[in-house]
């Protein structure tokens, strides 16, 4: 449950923090938060290390809720907004079997004693593979021409992610 309360707390800091610092650089800090509780949580060494470290894990998960959100809808084109953003979310769907998955095979082939660990640890294995594809994507064109006021920048974006040219 504290990674629950944790994701509260996260949407709505990581939320706010977007709308000031930018999407992108929330979007790699966010992914930081999870890689490194996700971590702390499987080495923990009693009870409260645990709690804490999980929620500084749902810190990081509720971050991740609105970043990936917005991305997706300020990337998408008004025929496919809908569909995009409905993919989004779909993924917390997905990550919670997979979840489920590693949890029966974990507590099947190792010791109890590890098994919770090894689930712990394991959700950093979708964080660390998105780690170099977070860092290539550019800032959203809509953030940087109404946040930024970067009418060029944005542009470029533009320009760069659907291969046409506009002004």
């Amino acid at each position: 449950s504290s990674a629950l309360f944790g994701a509260f707390v996260g949407a709505i800091l990581f939320g706010n923090i977007s709308d000031r610092i930018g999407r992108k650089s929330v979007y790699g800090i966010e992914l930081i938060v999870m890689i490194t509780f996700a971590l702390i949580s499987a080495f923990s060494v009693n009870i409260f290390m645990l709690i804490i470290s999980r929620f500084f894990l749902g810190v990081g998960i509720g971050g991740d809720y609105p970043i990936s959100s917005t991305l997706m809808s300020e990337y998408s084109n008004k025929k496919h907004r809908g569909r995009m953003v409905s993919m989004v979310f779909a993924m917390q769907g997905f990550g919670l079997l997979t979840g489920a998955v590693i949890g029966l095979v974990a507590v099947a082939y190792l010791p109890l004693d590890s098994a919770w660990r090894f689930m712990l640890g394991f959700g950093a294995v979708p964080a660390l593979s998105v780690v170099y594809l977070r860092r290539k994507i550019k800032e959203t064109p809509r953030y940087t021409l109404q946040v930024k006021g970067d009418a060029k920048g944005a542009a470029e974006v533009v320009n760069e992610v659907t291969g046409s040219s506009i002004t």
